[in-house]
């Protein structure tokens, strides 16, 4: 059923709500400041719970339709851009490459938690007389400049650890508070600036099928704020993993276009197009490594078994190859080696 609400002062403009709240405005102009859009045209739209039956403070339980909750726990966090200093430490220092990578893979693959995000908050001013007064809303706040971090556990070897001491000591050292990028500076390999120093990440906050996009915020000038080299404390008989938080500051900034590019991400990540970064949401189809170790022990017992008696040997469960030396070839592909 369609039910189209028209403004008769303005009959070139119409509600259309089919399938779905969605606003159209057949205006020609290019003028967006006088577009009506919907800002949640890209995000998971909410059922309608308006149609079941009102009871006055007993739930309908015949239909369950209202009782969908957003479900925490599920979400991806991309990073679409690495410091461009790092990125040419790599491409000078095979340590520093496969360090870069490493961290990288970790951050998106690994992180147990992400945190910083604020609430959206309205400040009021007071009107009345000096008996009676009423609060009206004077300026609404959203979350600028802030803190965020994702807790990981460290790997033997410290790479989260490194990675975030190599950044640190090479924007600033921290004896001398000389800016170097660890030489590339003073070996004219790389003017110093803000702009080769930050990371752009892409956090998405998505329903329980991992389809559709809750949220969306692309974080944009981050940098990292710390190395927890307080990890390596000893007390003699305390073995223990170690937690270490990657925290950075961003700028988060949320739009239609960020949640449609955040939708496309997931398609893309669901889809055998991402090769080995596909989420495989069905853990009977996991390629574990190993699983072929069943038919390669047939072919042990037999060098000339026969595929047509067994179906299985046909399989192919080798893992998609995937190594973090292939992990963000390039950034930026118009680096220069210096």
């Amino acid at each position: 059923m369609a039910i189209t609400y028209v403004n008769p002062s303005q009959p070139n403009i119409a509600n259309n709500y089919t399938n779905g709240i969605e606003y159209n405005s057949s205006v020609g102009t290019e003028d967006k400041n006088k577009q009506i859009t919907n800002i949640f045209t890209n995000t998971k739209m909410f059922k309608d719970v308006t149609t079941y039956r009102l009871m006055r403070g007993v739930p309908d339980f015949g239909s369950l339709v209202q009782f969908n909750p957003y479900e925490t726990g599920y979400a991806a966090f991309i990073i679409c851009q690495m410091p461009r200093f790092i990125e040419l430490l790599a491409k000078n220092n095979g340590y520093y490459e496969r360090l870069m990578k490493n961290w990288a893979h970790i951050v998106e693959y690994e992180f147990k938690n992400f945190d910083g995000l604020d609430a959206m908050s309205a400040d009021t001013i007071s009107l009345g007389d000096d008996l009676n007064n009423i609060n009206v809303i004077s300026r609404v706040n959203m979350q600028s400049a802030s803190e965020f971090s994702l807790t990981f556990d460290e790997k033997s070897g410290s790479p989260l650890t490194k990675f975030a001491k190599l950044y640190l000591t090479g924007i600033k050292d921290p004896r001398t508070q000389v800016k170097s990028y660890h030489g590339l500076v003073h070996s004219d390999k790389l003017e110093p600036g803000f702009e080769n120093e930050v990371f752009t990440f892409l956090f998405i906050a998505t329903d329980n099928t991992m389809r559709e996009v809750e949220a969306a915020y692309l974080l944009i000038g981050c940098q990292l704020n710390s190395a927890d080299t307080n990890i390596y404390n000893y007390t003699k008989g305390d073995i223990n993993k170690q937690e270490v938080t990657v925290k950075f500051s961003g700028y988060p900034i949320q739009s239609d276009y960020i949640d449609r590019a955040a939708s496309d991400m997931l398609r893309f990540l669901l889809s055998s197009d991402a090769g080995a970064r596909q989420i495989i949401i069905n853990s009977n189809n996991f390629d574990y490594t190993g699983v072929d170790a069943i038919t390669n022990t047939m072919r042990k017992y037999n060098d000339g078994i026969s595929e047509q008696n067994y179906p299985s040997l046909n399989d192919d469960h080798k893992p998609k190859e995937y190594h973090t030396s292939d992990y963000y070839a390039d950034f930026n592909p118009d680096l220069v080696n210096g």
